[in-house]
């Protein structure tokens, strides 16, 4: 019986290897400018494959410090990653010379959840199977939701003081949250919303918006914990540090908001899965911002209300015909 038991486990450790790694670039555009200048999702994609399983990971790139993604970036990922145990890619995950970590912890995740055949977020244990919504609208996106539906709103600004008022006023917009330009940040009071802003410290802010830049600022003033709502950017954290920060909110007694910046069903789903994790926590649902969405989310929203379905890893389906639309092989830039 020895031999048998010996195949079965030299088996489970060739499916653990790493036996191939890609970083896709996507563009396209948004429906609208989802912010002032803001008109193009722009994204990297990471795809590492295991076996006959592929993990998909997505790093969401603003402005042109990133893109095109260098090809050495690329020779490094597979040089780095390339036949080795799926266990022992830490290291290089979180080396701080790799902005796209994001990408590559996502894809770890998606892989650990679809070996084990279960989302991820059940493997840490998470403490609910639905989270609330925060339901984003831009002047000019298609309602695709009923706003009736949603306990909570955040009303991303168009720069303008006069569009931003009328659509407020169309949509009878009275509690939410609003993320202002400078132009139009006195439109929160005239409309009783709450104010987003990514100045942690700045005495208007009603809700700070936490990302790599800025968190160490807020989490040293110590009257952050006056604070009811937090939100924090998953799309620039990636999963372990936006839990790192969730945890800190949650000892507080501060609900811990999941944003997953302006993207795709994939780091919404991210999103929704560290959400899991909490129980108070909110996700903002932001992929119908987008032209064409490369895939499915792992969950269904019902009522204001996000459910899981089940899919292993991340959850997200991915359409490959739609990435192929969109992409652009940025190995060979």
């Amino acid at each position: 019986m020895k031999p048998p038991a010996r195949r079965k486990v030299s088996a489970l450790i060739k499916e653990r290897r790493i036996e191939n790694v890609e970083v896709l670039g996507i563009e396209m555009p948004y429906l609208v400018p989802i912010r002032p200048k803001v008109n193009t999702y722009r994204a990297t994609l990471t795809k590492i494959k295991v076996g006959n399983l592929v993990g998909w990971g997505e790093f969401l790139i603003f402005g042109e410090r990133f893109w095109p993604v260098h090809p050495d970036l690329h020779r490094y990922l597979k040089e780095s990653l390339m036949g080795r145990d799926l266990f022992s890619m830490f290291e290089v995950i979180y080396d701080s010379r790799i902005d796209f970590g994001v990408g590559l912890e996502i894809a770890y995740l998606d892989l650990i959840g679809k070996i084990v055949g279960t989302p991820w977020s059940n493997i840490y244990g998470r403490k609910k199977d639905s989270s609330p919504v925060v339901y984003t609208y831009a002047p000019g996106i298609p309602a695709t939701q009923d706003f009736h539906n949603f306990d909570y709103i955040m009303f991303v600004s168009s720069g303008s003081w006069d569009k931003d008022e009328e659509v407020l006023q169309t949509l009878e917009i009275t509690t939410g949250i609003y993320w202002p330009t400078p132009d139009t940040m006195e439109l929160a009071d005239e409309f009783g919303l709450l104010v987003l802003s990514e100045n942690p410290i700045a005495r208007y802010t009603d809700i700070p918006l936490l990302n790599k830049y800025n968190y160490l600022t807020f989490l040293s003033q110590r009257a952050f914990w006056d604070y009811d709502y937090v939100m924090i950017d998953v799309s620039t954290f990636g999963v372990t540090k936006s839990m790192r920060i969730a945890d800190i909110l949650e000892s507080y007694g501060i609900v811990p908001i999941l944003f997953p910046g302006f993207s795709s069903s994939l780091l919404n789903s991210v999103a929704f899965h560290i959400a899991l994790l909490y129980a108070d926590a909110l996700l903002v649902l932001t992929s119908h911002l987008i032209h064409e969405d490369i895939g499915s989310p792992s969950f269904t929203v019902e009522e204001g209300e996000a459910y899981d379905i089940g899919r292993p890893g991340n959850g997200c389906w991915i359409n490959h015909g739609i990435v192929s639309k969109y992409a652009v092989n940025l190995s060979t830039q």
